[in-house]
């Protein structure tokens, strides 16, 4: 890039003027060089710091949902079964096929698993949903989250909702780059919606938010999902399917009248979209999917309705986004059997890896609360 291009020419400016103060017996004209070399020291940080605004993307939406090294981008997680029947988490790096440990002991087959960045610390952690046994048959169990800070010995755990209960993990709703937790309820004619905003400086108080809608329909009945439209903060999305045409209801949490968007051309039978993020003030994609024989068809729309990519790609398993590769935007990936296929939209880089014995698990989903 041009500005980036300059630097080279800044620092030869620099070199000559420490070689000249060097050389000079002139008391004047060291005091002037070094006047310079200071302003030039001051341009070549600020152009060093532009440039890596520039070379690098900004996700302010949940950045590091799936990364657990803290290295900017994703990583697969993959839960397997010890001894006891608990969960060893294990993170699998598409980009070098390396895998490690990253949690022992955390969940097991009765455990909503809901890994991502539920803390500051600017990589993805272990979380699971449980159940908190009712002291009357009468009251519906409530469940909890926790997750586990491996690395930095921290640990959160909160009520989150009742048995009945949808949860739409891997949103960030109030733009401040942490997880937070979306929960549907079951209402007559309305759609009950509760926010968990997960801030820095979490603390254990509730920071819930909750209100009922009329108008949008049942989350049980139509799609539920997030996106967001700037790159800055995830909204609720309600999907209700057409014939030809498809309404997306655009929703901000706790304001009124939700943006409606009309798409067409989704594949029959599909599964309910996921965001591929772009970066920050950039729109999310929307990915669409659904599963043909042995393979899965995939089709990344805009907002507005434009096909970006279509294909089908080998497998049936779990579907994932995350920013699995260096390069433009988010990839997604397609399971198949214990290989997984990654993808990028954009530059159709197609990369295939080897997975690690286990369950592989998504950083974004759609769970009832049972």
């Amino acid at each position: 890039m041009i500005i980036c291009a300059y630097l080279q020419v800044i620092m030869l400016i620099l070199f000559v003027l420490f070689f000249a103060a060097e050389h000079t017996k002139n008391v004047y004209e060291i005091f002037l060089l070094r006047i310079h070399m200071q302003v030039v020291r001051f341009l070549t940080q600020a152009v060093v710091a532009l440039c890596l605004c520039v070379a690098v993307p900004l996700y302010a939406v949940a950045s590091q949902l799936c990364d657990f090294d803290g290295d900017g981008l994703a990583e697969f997680p993959v839960v397997t079964v010890n001894e006891q029947g608990n969960y060893t988490w294990l993170a699998l790096n598409p980009r070098t096929n390396m895998q490690r440990v990253v949690m022992t002991n955390f969940g097991n087959a009765s455990t909503k698993l809901i890994p991502g960045n539920w803390f500051e610390s600017g990589r993805a952690v272990a979380a699971v949903v449980f159940p908190i046994t009712a002291t009357s048959p009468l009251v519906r169990a409530i469940w909890s989250a926790a997750s586990v800070d491996y690395l930095g010995g921290r640990s959160m755990a909160r009520n989150l909702g009742r048995s009945g209960d949808l949860i739409i993990h891997g949103g960030d709703y109030d733009g401040n780059g942490i997880t937070d937790s979306l929960i549907l309820k079951q209402t007559t004619g309305k759609l009950g919606l509760r926010v968990n905003y997960f801030l820095s400086n979490y603390n254990g108080n509730n920071l819930g938010k909750e209100r009922l809608y009329k108008s949008l329909g049942s989350p049980f009945r139509d799609g539920n999902f997030f996106f967001s439209p700037d790159g800055v903060q995830d909204y609720l999305a309600v999907l209700r399917r057409g014939n030809s045409v498809n309404t997306i209801l655009q929703l901000k949490p706790f304001t009124d009248n939700p943006q409606a968007f009309k798409l067409s051309a989704i594949p029959g039978g599909s599964l309910d979209p996921l965001p591929l993020k772009q970066g920050s003030g950039k729109a999310d994609l929307l990915l669409f999917y659904a599963r043909r024989s042995d393979h899965t068809l995939v089709v990344v729309k805009t907002i507005q309705g434009t096909t970006v990519f279509s294909a089908l790609v080998a497998g049936t398993g779990l579907v994932s986004v995350g920013d699995y590769l260096p390069g433009a935007g988010w990839e997604f990936a397609v399971q198949d059997g214990t290989e997984v296929t990654i993808i990028n939209p954009h530059t159709k880089v197609n990369r295939r890896i080897q997975l690690p014995a286990g369950k592989l698990v998504s950083c974004i989903s759609r769970q009832y609360i049972q």
